[in-house]
């Protein structure tokens, strides 16, 4: 029952373990989820290269580090040749419609793949600076997931302006 509750309460893409809200994002082109309360960061990519445009995180005061960074390779065309570039040598996976690598010994996890709207290949990269933050909000793979197939466009990547929600009480469980 109270699984259920938390999709009634939070209609967004959800799983058990770390619910996603959508992000109000206001007249940004880029859209997304992020769990409750998460600061969230968006600004214009700094080259074409992978460039980070948003980030995510529970802004956890004094640590530990936790962070979904949302990139955008404006030269590549499929998500393959990204992961490829990233992580030589290692086999993807898909999951909720990208190509996802999870490297546990270095605590990341990058999915990648397209949205519509914008040129290129849009990442997810989910990373923290140890075992236990990564493993913290369940499944690494399905959090960095959820968040790319949340991923949606509206608009020119020329809008794409630098704008900022802190994080709020409702993070703090995520930094204990």
């Amino acid at each position: 029952m109270r699984l259920a509750l938390l999709f009634i309460l939070v209609p967004s893409i959800a799983s058990a373990d770390t619910p996603l809200e959508k992000v109000d994002t206001l007249k940004s082109p880029l859209k997304l989820s992020a769990p409750a309360g998460w600061s969230v960061h968006i600004n214009p990519p700094r080259h074409p290269d992978l460039s980070t445009i948003a980030s995510i995180s529970p802004a956890c005061a004094g640590g530990p580090d936790i962070s979904v960074m949302i990139q955008l390779d404006q030269k590549m065309t499929k998500p393959a040749q990204v992961l490829a570039d990233q992580y030589k040598g290692k086999k993807s996976t898909k999951a909720h419609g990208f190509d996802c690598i999870v490297d546990e010994p270095h605590t990341e996890v990058m999915c990648a793949g397209t949205v519509k709207g914008v040129k290129g290949v849009v990442t997810a990269y989910f990373a923290t600076v140890g075992t236990a933050p990564f493993k913290r909000f369940g499944d690494p793979l399905e959090l960095t997931s959820q968040v790319a197939a949340s991923l949606a466009w509206s608009g020119k990547l020329a809008d794409l302006a630098e704008w900022q929600r802190p994080a709020t009480e409702a993070a703090a469980a995520a930094c204990k």
